[in-house]
């Protein structure tokens, strides 16, 4: 499951959702984005999207980390976090 596209304008840690598995980053805005240490820079502006990347792990593990974001001086920042998380069963010993 996902949480689908979540946009964020404001600098700062990211909640993640309950067992998130990972996570996809994608600079929707003017200015670069760092998020996680990774430098996200822009695209053309209203014609592409920016950089992105995704984070996640293997089957039934669960992401640790933070979200961290921190956007470049300017006019325009956006960047768009949409989580993987599982729904866990139930297991009855």
């Amino acid at each position: 499951m996902t949480t689908g596209a979540q946009p964020y304008s404001a600098g700062g840690f990211v909640k993640k959702v309950n067992n998130c598995n990972g996570f996809i980053a994608t600079n929707t805005g003017l200015v670069a984005v760092t998020v996680n240490d990774r430098v996200l820079y822009p695209g053309t502006p209203g014609t592409v999207n920016g950089d992105s990347i995704t984070i996640g792990g293997n089957f039934g593990e669960i992401y640790l980390g933070n979200i961290r974001i921190v956007f470049a001086a300017g006019a325009g920042p956006e960047v768009t976090i949409e989580q993987k998380y599982y729904i866990l069963d139930k297991v009855i010993i």
